[in-house]
């Protein structure tokens, strides 16, 4: 059988700009993305589509596998962690603080479309399931990839978290699971994967990008 492709297309910084495709209460621009290249997956219950550019990668989970417990779990942590367990692991690294100074926020998609994301970031620098980027970076990415991969009129806003990442109640409130409504124990899968990270060398990669973007002179 052949594989599946999907192909996301890319917008430029005007079309984006003017669509709804941009979240409320942003504000910094869209770059221009230019598509290198894509090179369509498909493997153990997600397909992925592989833009080698700025986009780095969308995943779109093969239907079913959020409503399986056992081949949710299933799935790489980078895939897990990006679909759907964004607010344990958020709320994972709030308890660890493995850095000063972060705090949570949301993209909370319009009403019928897809695309919620919960990340954590210092209003500079932020962490998710790809590890720590640039905050206005993540925001393109996953705002850019929505807007293309959903139907005419997606849009979002964006708000800080004030609620509990860890309390069941306040994520089936919001529409998420809580930690103990997966298969094993996502708080502890959480942590390991935290663990993994050099979180003082690799946030301070991404600084030294937001540095050379405005000029400075890191050191």
């Amino acid at each position: 059988m052949r594989p599946m492709i999907r192909a996301f297309p890319i917008v430029s910084s005007r079309k984006a700009l003017c669509s709804p495709g941009m979240c409320q209460g942003m504000s910094f621009p869209l770059p221009i993305l230019r598509l290198a290249s894509i090179a369509a997956i498909r493997t153990i219950g997600f397909i992925a589509a592989c833009q080698l550019g700025p986009c780095s990668i969308l995943y779109t989970l093969k239907p079913g596998i959020k409503k399986d417990p056992v081949r949710r779990w299933a799935l790489p942590d980078r895939i897990f962690f990006g679909n759907g367990a964004c607010a344990i692991l958020a709320g994972v690294f709030l308890r660890e603080a493995p850095l000063p100074g972060f705090y949570a926020e949301r993209i909370i998609p319009g009403d019928g479309f897809a695309g919620n994301h919960i990340f954590v970031t210092d209003g500079v620098v932020a962490f998710d399931h790809h590890g720590y980027s640039l905050r206005n970076r993540l925001l393109t990415y996953h705002t850019s990839g929505w807007a293309n991969r959903s139907k005419e009129g997606w849009n979002c806003r964006l708000e800080r978290v004030g609620f509990d990442l860890l309390d069941r109640r306040d994520l089936n409130d919001n529409k998420m699971l809580g930690p103990d409504q997966y298969l094993y124990d996502p708080k502890a899968r959480a942590k390991t994967y935290l663990d993994r990270v050099d979180h003082v060398d690799a946030s301070a990669r991404a600084r030294t990008k937001y540095a050379s973007a405005n000029g400075e002179v890191s050191g």
